[in-house]
């Protein structure tokens, strides 16, 4: 197993090689008989703290480990504090040979694959994933749980395959198994499997009769059938006065069929009382197909009138001036009986005849009108 260190130390404007040092006890370690992992390079002799980052190879799995970093120039040799951590029982990832099975054009099953979740404690989870895409770069993942405890005091355990779906055809695609628990992310090497080459285009696709169903005066609907051969097909309804058409619904896409699929589309903004020409038009990877044409006329008479124009009557405009109250004519204050009048009323609709008693003794002693006996 593998640990990269990484630390900050200041030279102190001193060239300085820095140690990585390490054991399983901490009294070996402090009497200096750890391992020693030297760093690639020595710092620079600035005044100031540089990152410091080494691999240690060869820990053990399952063990715990004391470690400090010593620093060592012309001044001698510091030591920052002393750490502890402990390694995995095993890796994450068996290097077992995951395999994609029931590879079609366009799916794949990621079966036959083994990790340890290293699951300590019964509420603990791992999780597992699937990276994939056509180079080892991915670019995809999908992820399947495993469940919480499913992995306590096991090793080495095979887990549920994975569907990949969406492929494209005759592609090879790399994939990697990857595990994440509380402690690490840890990921399998590269693996590759390819789909199935698509089949030659020799059937094209097949447009039976469609027909016009509930035609109205401006709209009507065209109930045709395709033949998919398999394949995903976008279709539609071209129609216009004329077989030049001109106009065309919306188009539609179906699933991966073999068999025959109904095909019903709306036509809209018709004419009343007019004769359209229609057909449908399927495309999919063996090309484009038109079905047979056919005709329909809405229903109404045709409105050929003719438009008599009309003079259209000028408007006045209507300036209104701003009401200004007079003097004489402005409200006056209301009286403390008109504002009793109106508390009381307040006191009627919000509260029942209980608290309604206690609301219109305080409305009577504010506006100074109490009622006689109360």
């Amino acid at each position: 197993m593998t640990l990269t260190f990484e630390a900050d130390v200041n030279p102190e404007n001193e060239e300085t090689s820095v140690v990585l040092e390490y054991a399983s006890e901490e009294s070996v370690l402090l009497e200096g008989k750890g391992r020693k992992v030297s760093a690639a390079a020595s710092l620079p002799a600035v005044g100031e703290y540089q990152a410091v980052s080494e691999l240690a190879e060869g820990l053990e799995p399952a063990t715990k480990y004391y470690l400090r970093v010593a620093g060592t120039n012309a001044t001698g040799t510091s030591y920052g504090p002393v750490a502890t951590f402990t390694t995995l029982a095993v890796p994450l990832v068996e290097e077992t040979e995951p395999e994609a099975t029931e590879v079609t054009r366009d799916t794949a099953l990621i079966d036959h694959i083994t990790i340890n979740p290293e699951i300590e404690e019964r509420d603990e989870e791992a999780t597992y994933y699937i990276l994939y895409g056509e180079t080892d770069a991915y670019g995809q993942a999908l992820a399947a749980p495993v469940h919480a405890g499913a992995g306590y005091g096991l090793t080495g355990r095979e887990v549920a395959p994975v569907y990949l779906y969406g492929l494209a055809p005759g592609k090879t695609y790399h994939f990697a198994i990857v595990v994440h628990n509380a402690n690490e992310t840890e990921a399998s090497r590269d693996f590759q499997f390819m789909t199935e080459r698509a089949p030659p285009f020799t059937t094209p696709l097949e447009i039976g009769t469609s027909s016009a169903q509930f035609v109205k005066e401006n709209s009507a609907i065209i109930d045709g059938e395709v033949n998919l051969e398999g394949l995903q097909t976008t279709y539609e309804v071209q129609y216009g006065t004329s077989t030049s058409y001109g106009s065309s619904t919306p188009p539609a896409k179906t699933a991966r069929l073999t068999t025959a699929q109904g095909t019903m589309r709306g036509l809209a903004g018709l004419r009343p009382g007019t004769t359209y020409q229609y057909r449908l038009l399927g495309s999919n990877a063996s090309g484009r197909t038109y079905g047979p044409d056919g005709t329909l006329t809405t229903r109404g008479g045709p409105r050929n009138g003719t438009f008599t124009p009309f003079s259209v009557p000028t408007v006045p405009q209507i300036t209104i001036a701003p009401f200004v109250f007079s003097p004489e004519e402005a409200p006056k204050h209301l009286t403390n009986k008109q504002k009793l009048a109106a508390a009381l009323r307040v006191c009627r609709r919000k509260h029942s005849r209980g608290k309604r008693v206690v609301c219109d003794r305080e409305a009577r002693r504010k506006y100074g009108v109490v009622r006689k006996g109360v």
